[in-house]
Order: structure tokens, then sequence, then C-alpha cells
């Protein structure tokens, strides 16, 4: 029962991997350098997994997650390059419900998730753009290379199955490509964007007495999203997580003591944004699993994310007040 709750903590909670793979589309656009965004996203989702315990018996374990992610973004010069510095912190909960016997039915876990920070740079297509550049810009075909990392600072305890922190580091390398099909013109444009990433992971050395050693999580992350009017987009999503097997191993013996299945898991979905004026947008995503496993269990999961935006740039700003 303990493993089980381990593994949905581990695939649907705050600092973890599978909400973590979702960026989402729009996200590696050109933007002027000197840019400062700020978002909330919350999320919402669920997890049902099936299996077996006792001879005949099947239980379920279902997983909610409900959290917040608050994250800031800017964009700088470097070597005539845009780099994207950016810092998130996940806060909110997680519980679970069970028809398992001799176990918990009811799991809850609140608090902050784990700091990621880390930079995104354009290293072709997109040149440091200032704001007279932008305006006139002309996009094509971009490609970044990203690197982000999470640390162990959110709310852990060894001896609860669910926290919102993870008590280890993760590294993610990711590679994010845009291609502009047709006019690059508001109202009109039409892209095609592509992620491909993997995430390494720490060891979690205090789990009820175990070492949690987890494998690379590989992710491929793909959006066609096409203007519906000036301010409005709409897009078609797919996300493929595979990787991230995981083994337990106590810490007294050095046993192994347990093992899950890596996840390998296709989620389909569509998102909807809105520019509401030269400041504020928002972005409406939901994404379900449409097939595969989340470590060994039946992939039946969904999530779903509404992103608040706000951003600014002192020369726009400066321009907004004549």
């Amino acid at each position: 029962m303990k493993k089980a709750l381990c593994i949905a903590a581990l695939c649907l909670s705050g600092g973890t991997p599978a909400v973590a793979e979702f960026d989402g589309p729009r996200v590696y656009w050109p933007i002027p350098k000197n840019t400062n965004i700020i978002s909330f996203s919350r999320f919402d989702g669920r997890a049902n997994l099936k299996f077996p315990v006792f001879d005949n018996y099947r239980g379920t374990l279902d997983v909610a997650p409900d959290f917040w992610v608050g994250t800031y973004v800017r964009s700088q010069p470097l070597f005539g390059r845009t780099i994207l510095w950016q810092a998130s912190l996940p806060f909110g909960s997680l519980d679970t419900d069970s028809s398992l016997p001799l176990g918990a039915t009811n799991t809850f876990a609140d608090g902050i998730g784990d700091l990621t920070f880390g930079a995104a740079v354009n290293v072709a297509g997109v040149p440091e753009l200032a704001v007279r550049d932008f305006l006139r810009w002309e996009e094509t075909l971009s490609v970044n290379i990203g690197l982000h990392f999470s640390a162990p600072t959110g709310t852990y305890d060894a001896n609860e199955a669910l926290n919102l922190g993870s008590n280890r580091w993760s590294a993610r390398l990711s590679a994010p490509i845009l291609w502009n099909i047709g006019d690059w013109v508001p109202g009109r444009r039409t892209t095609f964007e592509v992620m491909p990433a993997v995430r390494w992971f720490g060891d979690n050395d205090n789990s009820f007495g175990d070492t949690i050693e987890q494998d690379p999580l590989y992710s491929v992350e793909a959006h066609l999203t096409r203007d519906i009017t000036k301010n409005a987009f709409a897009s078609l999503d797919w996300t493929y997580l595979n990787g991230g097997a995981q083994t337990f191993v106590s810490n007294s013996t050095g046993l192994t003591t347990g093992t899950s299945d890596e996840i390998d898991a296709h989620f389909l979905g569509f998102t909807f944004g809105y520019q509401v004026n030269d400041n504020a947008s928002f972005q409406l995503s939901h994404m379900q699993a449409v097939s595969g496993d989340i470590g060994g269990f039946d992939a039946d999961a969904a999530v779903t994310k509404l992103q608040f935006v706000w951003s600014w740039h002192d020369v726009l700003e400066r321009r907004s007040d004549f």
C-alpha cells in the first residue's frame, strides 16, 4: 500500500514528473529582451490506479492533485541571443481515496513543492530582440536549449507516502523547437512546436527507511497551434512520457525492497488561450491519458491547467503613458 501511494505521488504531485513535463503551447515564442512575466497556474487532476491485491480482489487508488504553481520569467540578452531565466514554486494539496483493504483509505498532504529554477537560451533562429526589432520580427524556425533544476525545498515527511516535496534534486534538459507555418501576422499565425526533454533524478535517501532511486524520465511534447482571432488561439496538444522506473533500497540492510515499472503513457489534449490586453492573458489546457501505463498501472489519468499571466516591459510601459 505504501509503495502504491509513493508511485502515485511521484507521478502526480507538484514537484514531480508527469505534471512538471506539461509546459504547454507558445511558451517559448520570441519576446523582447528585458521582458518580465509573472504567472500563476492552477492544476487539477486525477489518476485512478487499478491493481491486484489479494487473489481475485482488485483494488483501486484515486489520486487527486490540487495545487498552484507561481512562476517568474525574465528575458535578457546573452551574446546576441535571448535567454529566459525562470523560477517557479508549487503549493497546494494532494489527496487519495482507496478501496484497498488493510490500508489507509484517505491520505492527504499539503504545503509547498520543490523550487524549480533555470534558463532556456535561443541557439538558432531568433537573435536578441529590442522592442523595435520585435515589432518587425518575422518568425520562421527557432531552436532553444533549456536546463532547469528542482531543489529539495518542499514540504516532506519521510514517514508519509504523499508529499508535495520530493526530498531530492532533479535536472531537466530540453530542446524547444518552434516552426512557423505561413504568415507571422496576428490572427493568421499557425505553428508547430515540439520539445524533447530528459529529466535526471537524484536519490531520495529517506522514505520509510528506504532510498528511492529513479531512472531518467524522457518526454516529447508537441503542439499544433492556430490563431482564432488576433487575441485568441487554440492548440492540439500531445505529450509522451517514458522511463522513470524506481528501485526501493533498504537503508539498514542495503537490500532491494521493491521496484516499480517505468511510465509509458501518451496524453492528448487541447489548449485555449486569450490575450485580454497588452499585459494580461490566460490559457486553459486539458490533458487526458489515452494509452500506456503509469508505473505498471493502467494509465487512467487527466490534468487540467488554468494559467493567468501578467507581463510588462519598461519601454512598452512608458509608451503606453502617452
